[in-house]
């Protein structure tokens, strides 16, 4: 069984799934589906809504945050 999504995707991100359907020589639609059942059926991302983090910039700056944690934790050595 399948259903029927419509996304609005920016520009960016469309551009992106295009490029990704030439170089497969497929659909968007079948591309971007792929994609997608890939993302969530990867077993991290359940862990994405249990993290909690307080400083707001952790999605650009997450690795030098965890350079700096490592860091801490070897000091503690």
């Amino acid at each position: 069984m399948s259903q029927t999504l419509t996304l609005n995707l920016p520009d960016e991100a469309y551009n992106a799934l295009v490029r990704a359907c030439q170089d497969r020589g497929e659909l968007p639609e079948a591309v971007a589906s792929q994609l997608l059942a890939d993302a969530l059926s990867d077993p991290l991302i359940s862990l994405f809504a249990c993290l909690e983090y307080s400083r707001p910039d952790v999605a650009e700056r997450h690795d030098e945050y965890i350079g700096a944690g490592i860091s801490a934790e070897q000091n503690r050595d």
